[in-house]
């Protein structure tokens, strides 16, 4: 659990429970917490994208029965509140949000549509939102929307993407031991895929998702190489497990956990990996030969 204040509420995001949306999906994590509390802000609203989708607006969280929409439009008010978080920087275009989610849809039933769908965001950010009242939170259509400049936006993702360009910029100017705070920081915060489950979000982020994806791999690669080089093998057997298990054999990963095993350390941790590895179970395929040589000694 973590909390901060929020426009005179306490702000406070539930641990992860593996629903999609609205439920706590991804937690996001002290670090980050801490970071907002230094910085000295207060968000109108906190988005959680990693592993899922949750938003808290002022200090409440976002209930998933307020999304909804006859004719199963919710999902489009998901998607489309997704959208709008993920380029919350800019002013979104009514036809970049038509090409995305109504594609197939003539000209005058998709303007209606993203209407409708708009106008259902709006209700669901704020409940008591008169039928003419203007939206404090999201503007437009002045041919598209944006959120209102007196609205603060955080979005976990963005501080994981920091996190982890400082650990990969403290690396380079510093070495590894410096950097090894900022990369657990990153590995902290990233819940899993980005927008994981979003209706739609297939149409549009994928290209981040894998970004995303790589920094978390990455991040993990350069703590087991640390570990691996400090002779910590108990956490080296801890980070290569879940490098190995959630992205397959990388071989310097391989390499380091085989070196282990020389030194007498990692018998355990090369045998986990190799009959539990869900990547070998899902092509039905050997271990990788260093991990295969572990097995033979």
């Amino acid at each position: 659990m973590w909390s901060l204040i929020t426009d005179g509420a306490t702000l406070t995001h539930p641990a992860q429970t593996g629903m999609w949306i609205g439920q706590g999906a991804a937690d996001l994590s002290t670090p980050w917490r801490h970071t907002l509390l230094a910085q000295g802000k207060c968000f109108s609203m906190v988005a959680s994208c990693l592993g899922g989708f949750a938003l808290c607006v002022q200090g409440e969280q976002v209930d998933p029965s307020r999304w909804g929409v006859r004719n199963g439009g919710w999902r489009r008010v998901v998607g489309v509140m997704a959208y709008l978080i993920a380029h919350h920087r800019r002013r979104v275009t009514k036809e970049e949000l038509i090409d995305t989610f109504w594609d197939e849809a003539d000209g005058i039933s998709a303007n209606q549509s993203l209407d409708r769908t708009v106008s259902a965001l709006r209700r669901a950010l704020e409940p008591n939102l008169g039928r003419y009242q203007r939206s404090a939170y999201v503007l437009g259509p002045d041919n598209g929307y944006r959120f209102s400049p007196d609205v603060y936006v955080a979005v976990d993702a963005e501080e994981f993407v920091a996190r982890f360009k400082e650990a990969a910029a403290m690396e380079r100017r510093d070495g590894i031991a410096a950097a090894v705070p900022f990369y657990q920081q990153a590995e902290a915060m990233y819940a899993g895929p980005y927008m994981y489950g979003v209706p739609y979000a297939e149409l549009w982020c994928h290209y981040q998702s894998q970004i995303l994806s790589d920094y978390h791999r990455t991040a993990l690669t350069r703590l087991a190489y640390f570990a691996w080089r400090s002779h910590d093998f108990d956490s080296l057997a801890s980070y290569a497990h879940r490098v190995l298990g959630e992205y397959g054999c990388e071989g310097d990963v391989c390499r380091w956990l085989v070196d282990a095993y020389a030194k007498g350390a990692a018998t355990t941790a090369a045998r986990r990996h190799v009959e539990t590895c869900p990547y070998r179970r899902k092509i039905g395929g050997a271990p990788c030969p260093d991990l295969s040589l572990v097995l033979r000694r």
